[in-house]
């Protein structure tokens, strides 16, 4: 006991006091670090646009005659090529629900998406863009058009969407893109 009051008179901490001050740092912490994240969450929250929620899948009027599909097991033979990027047409919440893994969030009518996404597609051999739809989707074949017109030489689009990605059994994964 003597010993423990020498320490505190000269200011040593006995090694549970540095365990409990530790303690409370990392509390202090993993406090501060979740209100900043709960900040950040505030002023940017999921779904930033109007836009991204403005379109629906819908079947277009008139499918395009230049578009090429791919079926479910054509693209899974494609997914672990390094030049191929997958292209998700639908809206963000969507998207962050669940996608193809690796795909990138592109909604037809988000020009600022389109944008921060070109640098990645002009890099890509091959794009193959889908919605949700498992008929004909305006928001994949909208998009394709786009690509298309932007450049992009072998588009492709996904036959059934995720939903028959989805029903042959493929791997999807949730949350946002690391572009």
């Amino acid at each position: 006991m003597e010993a423990s009051v020498a320490d505190r008179a000269t200011g040593r901490r006995t090694g549970s006091e540095r365990a409990k001050r530790v303690l409370l740092e990392m509390v202090a912490l993993v406090t501060i670090g979740s209100l900043a994240g709960l900040l950040w969450r505030c002023a940017n929250p999921i779904e930033t646009t109007a836009a991204s929620t403005a379109v629906a899948c819908t079947a277009p009027a008139e499918p395009s005659p230049s578009r090429v599909t791919i079926s479910p097991i054509e693209a899974t033979g494609l997914a672990a090529d390094p030049g191929v990027v997958f292209v998700d047409a639908r809206t963000r919440v969507e998207f962050v629900a669940g996608h193809l893994a690796g795909a990138i969030n592109v909604p037809p009518s988000d020009r600022e998406a389109f944008g921060h996404a070109l640098p990645a597609l002009r890099a890509a051999r091959i794009i193959v863009s889908y919605c949700a739809a498992a008929a004909e989707c305006s928001c994949a074949d909208d998009l394709a058009g786009q690509l298309t017109a932007a450049g992009m030489r072998d588009v492709r689009i996904l036959e059934g969407g995720i939903q028959a990605w989805l029903e042959a059994g493929y791997a999807a994964e949730a949350g946002g893109c690391s572009l």
